[in-house]
């Protein structure tokens, strides 16, 4: 699933599942900056309908509250102008559910 993201001008989000089992998957959300400035301090925010909760995170810091997620990139992390990131976590559930309202801040 891919997002072009209206937050930052240039910024595109990426939703990729990586596995799936009976309750749950693997997934990665990858940001890319196609703009022309270097962006510092970002986070990425969702949610999810249904009954989805993260129940392992990498490469980010995440909190849950209901179907709200947010997730804060390293703060010594800057995404120069053509680079990309990721961060990915295993999720459980028992309806599987795609992140909706997906936007970077």
């Amino acid at each position: 699933m891919f997002y072009e993201d209206l937050s930052f001008e240039g910024v595109s989000i990426e939703y990729r599942i990586l596995g799936q089992w009976d309750g749950g998957e693997t997934a990665s959300i990858i940001v890319t900056n196609g703009s022309e400035r270097a962006l510092n301090d970002l986070g990425v925010q969702w949610r999810w309908s249904g009954d989805t909760v993260i129940d392992y995170v990498w490469n980010a810091e995440v909190e849950q509250q209901g179907d709200l997620v947010q997730a804060q990139l390293p703060e010594q992390l800057a995404l120069n102008p053509g680079e990309a990131l990721s961060f990915g976590f295993n999720l459980s559930y028992s309806d599987q559910a795609l992140p909706e309202d997906l936007f970077v801040f």
